[in-house]
């Protein structure tokens, strides 16, 4: 099972593999695919999120594959204008060299496909991968690496897995904040600042609900609200014992925002519950494991706040 890892410059990736991770997957400031004009290049666009440097993350690259790891680049906003897809074109050929790019937007991927035949694309969660419609989709697009929502169940995950054997490498978040919102719905502008809320993630949007039975809406109206209420999720370390068994290949640590110290906890931490996989003969144990673990190198409690 491979460690999926952020990374945001060069001097973070020998650190990185030493602490277990097996992927890396980056972006590139917004200015640097499309110069001075005005555009949002991924769905984490701030500056201390991505490479600053086009020759940083070259040079990132040569060090990633010297080492026998691989390297994604991030170009997953949900739409981009002509303009910015011929630049992001040039982007690409710039960067041939990488292991794929993970990308949202179908404009994006069908010129990649044609400009760069024999580039891996990777469909980004934004893509809206909920159910084997989808994955029919993408797959006749030529897509054989897709990013799965958080939202969804690990029977579902089962099911789609089954359905595609070995022909789709279905990767699966694992570690860090579960967005409360379906990405390939988001609408919310990733570039904007909320001053008032700090994020707009943790607005209550006015809405709603329809429907004959009243006791019904109410009682969704009401769960929807709570739902927005809470603290998001942070972790699926323990749903790797059914990943494993399920056939998960690649699993995601989120973070390009965070600090290098805490994705270095994180990789460490997920290394671990893999390597512990063959010690466990049920999930029980598994999940005892993680959580001593966990005090160990994050000095505070598991709080259970679970994806899946």
């Amino acid at each position: 099972m491979l460690i999926h890892c952020p990374l945001r410059n060069k001097d973070e990736v020998a650190p990185l593999i030493a602490a277990g991770a097996d992927v890396f997957y980056a972006g590139a400031r917004s200015k640097i695919i499309f110069g001075n004009e005005t555009g949002i290049a991924n769905r984490h666009p701030w500056d201390y999120a991505n490479f600053n440097s086009l020759m940083n993350l070259k040079s990132a690259v040569a060090e990633i594959h010297r080492s026998n790891k691989k390297i994604n680049i991030v170009i997953n906003e949900h739409f981009y204008s002509s303009g910015q897809i011929n630049k992001i074109l040039k982007f690409a050929e710039n960067l041939k060299d990488v292991d794929g790019f993970i990308v949202a937007d179908l404009n994006v991927i069908l010129k990649l496909k044609k400009f760069l035949p024999n580039i891996t694309l990777i469909a980004s969660t934004g893509t809206h991968i909920l159910n084997q419609g989808t994955v029919d989709f993408y797959f006749d697009l030529g897509i054989r690496e897709m990013i799965l929502p958080r939202h969804l169940k690990i029977k579902e995950i089962k099911g789609l897995i089954k359905n595609y054997k070995e022909k789709i490498n279905f990767k699966c978040f694992i570690k860090n904040d579960d967005c409360a919102y379906i990405d390939g719905l988001c609408s919310y502008s990733h570039g904007l600042y909320e001053e008032e809320h700090k994020s707009a993630c943790e607005l209550l949007h006015k809405f709603k609900i329809y429907g004959n039975n009243s006791r019904k809406v109410k009682i969704i109206s009401e769960r929807y609200k709570n739902y927005h209420k809470i603290i998001f999720n942070e972790c699926g370390i323990c749903s790797i014992f059914e990943f494993n068994k399920i056939g998960v290949k690649d699993i995601k640590i989120v973070g390009r925002t965070l600090p290098l110290e805490h994705r270095l906890k994180d990789v460490a931490f997920t290394k671990e519950a893999i390597q512990h996989l063959d010690n466990c003969n049920n999930k029980k144990d598994f999940v005892k494991f993680n959580k001593k673990n966990y005090f160990i190198i994050y000095n505070k409690n598991c709080l259970d706040k679970c994806f899946y």
